[in-house]
């Protein structure tokens, strides 16, 4: 099979168009939120809560996040839902994990399921339940850029933490964790990126600006994500 070039596909200019959709929408319009896929996400969260870790020792992930990965298969049968939680071979979640979600808001969004300006909305209840799900059963991250890296685990949450901070003239310093940016850096577990330090004393306009482009070269452009990707009649791999 010939090798896929994602930046020349439908798919990549089709959600590469609705990252930059939501981002306008949560600067311009009034978010709401869509009840049907909060509530879903947080059952999620209340199986999470409520599955008892695996006393047996381990190094790595804890076995019982196998059992939500099994309730996961009953929640949906998008292909991209069910790539959102991480890998459940390796029990390891990353960034193409956190972008199959959104491809997953995207196929909500083209059939009239989800408007745009509810997409944010539902995206910071899913970064909080997958922060939860990492942290209780110790997901390993799919990969790691360390201090050079933004987050192991999650970006869009820092991409549209700065949509929403976009008029704003505080800083990180005055803002506290009601801001979905905010929030992300706090409970991240990595301290000490040097991109997330260099952001501390720039304007939100440049700092949106950036990560819109570092979403697009670090992710959409990653092929070590991208090798990855789930095509689909909505995000079609066709030139």
């Amino acid at each position: 099979m010939a090798k896929i070039d994602f930046i020349k596909t439908e798919a990549y200019k089709n959600i590469k168009n609705f990252l930059y959709q939501v981002d306008i929408s949560i600067k311009e319009d009034k978010q709401e939120h869509n009840i049907e896929h909060i509530k879903m996400l947080e059952s999620i969260s209340n199986k999470i809560e409520s599955t008892a870790l695996d006393e047996s020792s381990h190094r790595f992930a804890n076995n019982a996040c196998l059992e939500v990965f099994k309730f996961l298969k009953n929640e949906s049968s998008n292909i991209y839902f069910l790539n959102s939680f991480g890998n459940s071979t390796r029990m390891d979640y990353g960034t193409g994990h956190e972008l199959n979600y959104f491809c997953y808001l995207y196929t909500l969004y083209k059939s009239g399921c989800l408007k745009i300006n509810e997409v944010f909305g539902v995206l910071k209840v899913y970064f909080r339940v997958v922060r939860s799900f990492l942290n209780k059963f110790n997901i390993e991250p799919a990969g790691s850029q360390g201090i050079w890296g933004i987050d192991d685990y999650q970006i869009l949450p820092y991409v549209f933490g700065s949509s929403e901070l976009f008029n704003s003239s505080r800083s990180v310093f005055e803002l506290d964790a009601k801001y979905c940016y905010i929030e992300c850096l706090k409970s991240s577990k990595n301290k000490k990126s040097l991109v997330l330090q260099s952001f501390r004393n720039k304007r939100w306009v440049d700092i949106n600006r950036t990560l819109l482009n570092m979403y697009d070269l670090q992710i959409f452009k990653k092929n070590v994500i991208t090798q990855h990707f789930i095509y689909s009649e909505f995000l079609p791999n066709v030139n």
